[in-house]
């Protein structure tokens, strides 16, 4: 497929996105109105929101040396991106509409397929992640005083779930979700990606059940290690978000 407009990563309402550049998706469309008057036109007539549909921003490079204002620039989501090439009526919109909908489809595809999608891949996961646990099990045995701190922190935290992490956190467990959707490790459906299982900060649990239609079927949930609740905790003390745990602190010392 041809990249017809640049698909970035973007956080937009404190959310990392899939978004496009408004001034290269203005290029594209060749709108005849100058490029401010059109966002900010667009903006007003259809209600998006800052900080839902769309972010803005001032880049170093396009401040201007004479003191004048900078110049704005617009980082839209790939829903505004794609309302803005329909109400535009013309064949460049409907080019880019069609096209922003298939780069939404190969993402999804893109996703779902480090998900396990039938018994068999489930299973498979699942060996791949308790060998890799018997791996890192052997090579803390190989150095004593991590033994000690492997016990230390088994004993205070073992594998919980998100919401079990939340409260241990002192957060909203809507926020924990949310933040985690946010930063990839777990997709909407509220399971772990295969990147995060593999670092061992969040394990799958799977389990088979007969679906009424499809037949043997797994669900999976995810649980936070003791790995990955502390680096949870340590990112988001960084973001002022969480008071200092001080058996959180003693635990991983």
């Amino acid at each position: 497929m041809t990249e017809l407009i640049p698909i970035k990563s973007a956080t937009i309402g404190g959310e990392e996105i899939n978004a496009v550049n408004a001034r290269e998706l203005h290029t594209f469309l060749g709108v005849g109105k100058d490029f401010s008057n059109w966002i900010k036109d667009r903006i007003k007539k259809y209600g998006f929101a800052e900080g839902i549909d769309f972010a803005k921003f001032s880049p170093e490079s396009a401040k201007t040396t004479s003191g004048g204002r900078p110049t704005v620039e617009y980082l839209l989501s790939i829903a505004m991106a794609k309302e803005l090439c329909m109400v535009e009526r013309n064949a460049k919109g409907k080019e880019a509409r069609l096209y922003f909908i298939d780069c939404e489809k190969k993402l999804k595809e893109a996703k779902a397929s480090q998900i396990p999608q039938s018994l068999p891949e489930a299973l498979r996961l699942a060996a791949d992640l308790a060998e890799q646990k018997m791996q890192l099990e052997a090579q803390i045995r190989e150095d004593a005083p991590k033994v000690g701190f492997s016990d230390t922190v088994q004993k205070s935290f073992g594998d919980m779930l998100i919401r079990e992490a939340a409260k241990t956190l002192g957060l909203n467990p809507t926020f924990l979700f949310d933040w985690l959707r946010a930063r990839g490790w777990i997709n909407k459906k509220n399971e772990p990606y295969q990147e995060y299982c593999k670092q061992g900060v969040i394990r799958p649990r799977i389990s088979p059940y007969d679906h009424p239609e499809k037949g043997p079927s797994v669900s999976v949930t995810a649980h936070i290690t003791p790995k990955g609740l502390y680096r949870i905790y340590s990112m988001l003390r960084k973001e002022g978000r969480v008071a200092r745990n001080d058996q959180l602190e003693l635990s991983f010392k």
